[in-house]
């Protein structure tokens, strides 16, 4: 499984352009690399943006609760899958905060971004 913070990846991929077309960009390509590297993604994003979701794929998408920032979320799943495989490198997170996931192997939202975009 890969996170990906998706607020950070859409708007540092796209950032021209509005922010549902950001998401729309990132969610085609994130289904275009879990086709090529047969990855299952989850893509995290803010509760407080979910009015630009409307037109994304609902099972690979979740969104923070008020009570979480997108980080939070994701660290959640990583615990919960990792305790669900037993297994300390169940998932790749692809964050600007690798701090906050000590235990998970991790790559920036810029290593993510250069599967999609050339330079």
């Amino acid at each position: 499984m890969v996170l990906v913070d998706g607020d950070a990846a859409a708007a540092d991929g796209w950032p021209g352009s509005k922010e549902s077309e950001q998401r729309s960009n990132l969610m085609h390509y994130i289904t275009l690399f879990d086709k090529v590297w047969g990855c299952n993604s989850i893509v995290v994003f803010s509760e407080r943006r979910r009015e630009n979701s409307d037109q994304l794929t609902p099972d690979r998408i979740q969104f923070a609760g008020p009570r979480w920032t997108v980080a939070q979320h994701m660290a959640r799943i990583a615990d919960t899958d990792r305790s669900s495989t037993n297994s300390p490198s169940a998932a790749l997170i692809a964050t600007n905060q690798p701090q906050l996931f000590r235990n998970a192997s991790t790559i920036s939202i810029g290593e993510l971004l250069d599967y999609f975009i050339a330079p």
